[in-house]
């Protein structure tokens, strides 16, 4: 009766340090948003995001917003700030009248003014890793203009093979490569017509 007492105490010890491992390993630092890891090394420009990530750079809200370019597939149109309006609200270029859908402008907003990469692939990039990753002729850009006159364009390449993302790189920061998250495909990568508010 006592030996079995010892093997339960010892097994509730042996079980208590490792669930204590495991707690500091693993739970303690995805609770923690990786604060206990280390500071991420950024280049000229870029900013850290949470949980370890990188963004393009820094965020830009919708009040510091001029305009969003954007290039896609499906063409080119934009966004911008309607300055003769008393709400100072956003408009589709060349078409003044036209309702569009606010929660989906949102997304553009954000895929565009926080752009936060899941990981940063290099910072040594090469011509050829431009070729590889489908940004030397891109598939998507965005040009955002904020109300400072700062115009930052992103690239948009190749998807990944694993279909989580795509490759992606900011003009006049030639020696970074980024994975940006398949939201763009709600966004950037959209037609125009799929703002539009319907007409009832």
């Amino acid at each position: 009766m006592i030996k079995k007492k010892k093997i339960s105490v010892i097994i509730a010890a042996v079980l208590l340090v490792l669930l204590s491992i495991a707690y500091f390993a693993v739970v303690r630092p995805l609770v923690n948003g990786g604060a206990d890891s280390e500071p991420l090394d950024l280049v000229d420009g870029e900013a850290e995001g949470p949980n370890g990530r990188y963004l393009m750079f820094p965020q830009i809200e919708r009040e510091g917003i001029e305009a969003i370019r954007v290039r896609n597939s499906h063409g080119e149109y934009a966004f911008v700030r309607d300055r003769s309006s008393e709400k100072n609200s956003f408009i589709i270029e060349d078409f003044k009248g036209v309702a569009f859908d606010d929660e989906k402008f949102s997304a553009i907003v954000v895929a565009s003014g926080y752009t936060i990469a899941r990981e940063r692939v290099t910072r040594e990039a090469t011509p050829e890793d431009f070729e590889r990753y489908g940004l030397t002729d891109p598939q998507a850009s965005w040009t955002l203009t904020a109300t400072d006159g700062t115009e930052r364009t992103v690239n948009v390449g190749n998807r990944l093979v694993s279909g989580e993302g795509y490759y992606a790189a900011l003009d006049g920061r030639d020696e970074c490569i980024y994975v940006l998250g398949t939201s763009l495909e709600n966004s950037i990568l959209q037609p125009v017509e799929n703002f539009v508010s319907p007409m009832l």
